[in-house]
């Protein structure tokens, strides 16, 4: 029983084994985010903007227009 190996636990790892060469989890670096990227990204939160503008503003022209209707065709 003496030359047999010990059962070791089941976070052993054998002195044989080596750390693989890439970093991984909390030791690999974030990765690099260009500024194309940024720029690109920047122009289209921008441009959502104002479509959105001009869909509040297309909004508040139809409320007015039915309003308008609305108060006429009382007469």
């Amino acid at each position: 029983m003496a030359e047999e190996k010990q059962h070791q636990g089941v976070f052993h790892h054998h002195k044989s084994e080596e750390k693989p060469e890439t970093a991984t989890g909390y030791d690999a670096p974030p990765p690099r985010v260009s500024d194309v990227d940024y720029r690109k990204e920047k122009k289209h939160h921008k441009n959502l903007e104002h479509v959105g503008e001009l869909g509040t503003a297309g909004a508040g022209a139809f409320a007015m227009v039915q309003c308008f209707v609305s108060c006429h065709s009382l007469i």
